[in-house]
Parts: structure tokens; C-alpha cells; sequence
């Protein structure tokens, strides 16, 4: 990403903060409208569940200059979540929740080049989960 991705990622994001459980629970519904099967793998402590998103994206914001540096942890994201069943559709949804979702939050706000600094963001990270989720061949 570019520093003026970062930076323009970074400023909504700390206009987002102080509603960011309400955006979570936004993000959620209209997910699962995009995949409602998935809707029974995920119930359980919604609010627990997007606490620890909301924190874990934080983290992963403020160190977007060291994605690189992130690359490890976020593949043991993607093999933790292809053991719960996340497939690389879901990614796509999920990709177009989350902006969905800013978009509806930041309004007029959510220019077209912000949402591409987004859209990079979404699709780095979720490339880097994606590869820790595809499956390793045991060459000898």
C-alpha cells in the first residue's frame, strides 16, 4: 500500500472507532445476507467475536507500513479460519460486506479514492489469509 493509502485508511478508521461495535454488528448482517448458511457457523458471543476483530484490525491498521512483517500472522488467521470452514468465496463476500459497510458509515465521506486505499487493504490482507489457508503439499 501506498502512505497515502495508509494514511487515508488510518483517518476513517479513527472516525469509525467510536462506533465500531455498531459497525461490526452492520458488516455481520449484511454478510450474512451474502452467505446466510454461514450465519449457523457463526453464532455464538457475536459481541465477544467483534470485540476481537475490532482489535485484532486496529493492530493490523496501525502497523499497515510492516505488512510485510504481519505476512505470518495473517496466514495462521487463514489456516484458523479454512479450518472452520472459511473458503476463498467467503472472502469475496466478505470483502464486499466490508465495504458495503464503510460506505454506508462514512456516506459522502467514502470517496473513490478512499474506498480504493480500502479495497487494497481488504485485498492484502485477505490475500495473505487466503495463502495461509490454501493447502501445503508434503514434497519429500
Amino acid at each position: 500500500m501506498t502512505s497515502l493509502e495508509i494514511t487515508l485508511v488510518r483517518e476513517s478508521f479513527r472516525k469509525m472507532a467510536p462506533t465500531a461495535e455498531s459497525l461490526i454488528a452492520l458488516f455481520y448482517a449484511r454478510f450474512f445476507e451474502l452467505e446466510p448458511a454461514l450465519r449457523r457457523e457463526c453464532r455464538g458471543a457475536m459481541q465477544t467475536k467483534a470485540r476481537t476483530l475490532i482489535r485484532t484490525f486496529g493492530r493490523v491498521i496501525d502497523r499497515l507500513e510492516q505488512l510485510d512483517q504481519l505476512q505470518p500472522a495473517l496466514r495462521r488467521i487463514g489456516r484458523r479460519q479454512a479450518w472452520r470452514g472459511a473458503r476463498e468465496e467467503h472472502y469475496a463476500s466478505a470483502g464486499v460486506a466490508f465495504l458495503w459497510t464503510l460506505d454506508r458509515s462514512l456516506g459522502i465521506e467514502f470517496t473513490p479514492p478512499l474506498r480504493a486505499a480500502w479495497n487494497r487493504c481488504y485485498v492484502e490482507l485477505a490475500s495473505a489469509m487466503l495463502d495461509g489457508a490454501a493447502p501445503r503439499s508434503l514434497a519429500a
